[in-house]
């Protein structure tokens, strides 16, 4: 709305710009402008979004925290009040800068000697862009100029709700009046495909949900909400945060410093009460209306005309609707101790977010071990005391600040003790001959794909290690992708060989090398028929010797580093061990069958493999003959159906395991017998090595009297 200024209201506003009461536009950190909005408020003049809007802006924008836009029609002309609406607007709470539409602020009804006998006329004449004219001739020019350009706005940024001026002006201003007449005419240009202003042009129609004119009679609708504190507003209410805002408008003197409200009827502009609207137009139907009177904050709103807020059946867009988890709680897949979780996002399970906002993710309480990436990304490790169901409070927000939560549940299960530190095990076990895929059952690592000459199937180096692969020494091999998980700073490598030719030559069984520089490590059967181990430090390799290779034997080779010192057996014993420091592969597959993982292969081994693992620990002496000298794991313990794990009949809680007896020949470690009153004479039960509960286990079956 706009007063005739004067000159002492003109030097208060560049005073009060001085003071910072109303800084430049620079000052504000605008968001840029979104191509989808809940609300457009179009008023006629700086201060009227505040007098006769009443607390929509702060209410929309702020405590609905919806994005919500003001064009201003009569603002953008760079001078001193386009500055006071951007201070205001920003106290308001917006984040979008206002659009100004540079229309020609003219109260034709207060003009002397005007041309015209309806006076809004002479509005439509200077608004249509060439000049005054005064006959006739640009009155409808400027009418569609008004309603084109604002259904330009209502195109581009699509809003659901828009709320306009009094169709008399409130107080009787054509521009107002102008203003609500473009407005209700653009509602519907905007949404016709059929309309042809050349501005309109590429912008797809638009169909606005609802359209709310200020004090119009039909429909009739009261704005709550206005007089409530908020926390979001520092706990004032819209309506005094709008007052506040208005007091930017310092070049149109005190009296603009008010918003019209029933709240304040003795106040300068209280005749036209910024509570009171009317529903012009509804795409989505009628607002409900009061069956009874209705008290709100003392002021009683009657029977028969609907309350509220702008947004019934609105039916608001994902874009400003909280982001939702798509289940409370959301039960993810479990996870083992000492493997890493990982693989999953929480941005797999959202619903009802627009993909235009960036969504963050967090985490509010919950076990530490497991990480909420901004993004959703889950990382983490679960330790033994992490065992049983694990659960989190986590958080969606999107770019708007609207957000959700939702508890988070993992079940930990407990990986059997000895498998902690396995974090490769092919068993090569496939009964397919001609199977693509060498299964990896140690979860921290892929699995590997054979190629040429394999052939899987074939005798296994013992009975519990069951089959094995065979590579023909040509192009036969197994390819496992790199992964970090399975070249840790210091490990165990393991495996059975059984060389079936090719003397003279170096045959690889394994092989996890780089060559330049030279990194990672290889078996060899080498060319005079010795087993080596050689490792690279990124300079140059070291190589350590053992026996001979005996043709059509099967040998167990493992190896060992701890940082220092590598190690090197052959069936369990130590063959040769020198001080070494290892450079990681960073890069390369690990390689079954073969050598040379620079390139398709090289150093071919014709022979059988069996049973591949690969630790996270430097395994001591007594564990690496364990690997060669005992069976592995068999899951076999009995479980009741209540969780009771029963050993021989006894119940023991689950993961607590004896020993049946000490296998001969394995110094140094000294285990625990099983008691000899065994009364279960069906079950199988699982014993462990308490000392080597990180590194081996071994199952028998419990023969009975």
């Amino acid at each position: 709305m706009r007063r005739e200024g004067k000159a002492f209201w003109v030097w208060l506003a560049a005073s009060a710009c001085l003071l910072n009461h109303c800084p430049p536009a620079m000052a504000y950190d605008w968001l840029p402008p979104t191509n989808k909005i809940a609300l457009l408020a179009v008023s006629a003049h700086a201060d009227d979004e505040g007098i006769f809007f009443g607390g929509a802006l702060p209410y929309y924008s702020a405590v609905q925290n919806l994005p919500t836009m003001l064009l201003c029609m009569t603002a953008g002309w760079g001078d001193v009040r386009d500055d006071e609406l951007r201070c205001a607007a920003w106290k308001y709470g917006m984040r979008y800068e206002p659009l100004f539409g540079r229309f020609v602020n003219i109260n034709s009804g207060a003009v002397t000697n005007n041309p015209y006998t309806n006076t809004i006329d002479m509005t439509w004449d200077y608004w249509a862009g060439v000049g005054f004219q005064g006959d006739d001739s640009d009155v409808e020019s400027g009418k569609a100029r008004a309603i084109n350009f604002v259904a330009e706005q209502i195109r581009r940024y699509r809003p659901d709700v828009i709320i306009t001026h009094d169709l008399n002006g409130e107080y009787g201003h054509d521009n107002h009046k102008a203003t609500a007449y473009a407005v209700t005419r653009a509602f519907f240009v905007a949404a016709d495909p059929s309309a042809t202003a050349t501005n309109l042009v590429g912008l797809p129609p638009w169909q606005a949900k609802k359209l709310y004119v200020h004090l119009y009679p039909l429909k009739r609708f009261f704005h709550e909400f206005w007089e409530v504190p908020y926390p979001v507003l520092t706990n004032q209410t819209p309506r005094q945060v709008t007052t506040n805002g208005l007091t930017c408008h310092v070049s149109q003197g005190p009296l603009h410093w008010i918003v019209g409200s029933v709240y304040a009827p003795t106040l300068y502009y209280s005749p036209w009460p910024s509570e009171w609207w009317g529903l012009y137009a509804s795409m989505v139907g009628p607002d409900t209306v009061l069956s009874s009177n209705l008290v709100v904050n003392g002021y009683t709103v009657p029977s028969g005309v609907a309350a509220g807020d702008f947004l019934e059946h609105a039916s608001l867009d994902p874009l400003y609707q909280p982001p939702t988890f798509t289940a409370n709680p959301l039960i993810l897949p479990p996870g083992a101790t000492y493997n890493s979780y990982n693989n999953r996002t929480l941005a797999d399970y959202i619903i009802a977010t627009d993909p235009i906002w960036t969504l963050t993710f967090g985490r509010n309480s919950g076990p530490a071990w497991l990480s909420v990436a901004a993004n959703g990304t889950l990382t983490g490790t679960a330790m033994r005391p992490d065992l049983g169901t694990n659960s989190w409070i986590v958080t969606v927000t999107n770019q708007m600040g609207l957000g959700a939560q939702t508890t988070l549940t993992i079940p930990v299960l407990g990986r059997a003790l000895g498998m902690e530190n396995l974090v490769g095990w092919w068993k090569l076990s496939e009964t397919n001959p001609a199977s693509p895929v060498a299964a990896n059952s140690a979860p921290l690592s892929p699995n590997g794909v054979s190629y040429g000459g394999t052939t899987f199937g074939q005798p296994g180096a013992r009975p519990w290690t069951h089959g094995s692969a065979r590579f023909n020494g040509i192009d036969g091999k197994i390819d496992v992708p790199y992964s970090a998980a399975l070249n840790p700073p210091v490990f165990t490598v393991s495996l059975w060989a059984n060389v079936m030719g090719g003397s003279g030559t170096y045959r690889s069984p394994l092989t996890n090398r780089k060559g330049q520089p030279q990194a990672g490590y290889i078996f060899y059967a080498n060319m005079n028929d010795l087993w080596q181990f050689w490792t690279g430090n990124g300079g140059a390799w070291t190589a350590l010797t053992a026996g001979p290779v005996v043709t059509n034997t099967w040998i167990h080779l493992a190896a060992t580093c701890d940082g220092t010192t590598v190690s090197f057996y052959t069936n369990g014993t130590l063959a040769a061990a020198a001080k070494a420091v290892v450079q990681l592969n960073d890069t390369l597959p690990l390689r079954i069958g073969a050598g040379a993982t620079e390139g398709a292969g090289a150093f071919w081994f014709p022979g059988c493999v069996d049973d591949v693992r690969v630790y996270r620990v430097a395994l001591d002496a007594a564990h690496v003959w364990s690997i060669f000298a005992t069976p592995p794991v068999i899951s076999d313990i009995r479980k009741l159906s209540d969780g009771t794990m029963l050993l021989g009949g006894a119940a023991f809680p689950e993961q607590t395991y004896v020993l049946l007896a000490k296998p001969s020949g394995v110094p140094g470690v000294g285990w625990m017998p099983v008691a000899t009153n065994v009364a279960d004479t069906d079950g199988y039960c699982q014993f462990i090595d308490p000392e080597a509960m990180n590194y081996t286990q071994r199952s028998y079956r419990l023969i009975m009297p």
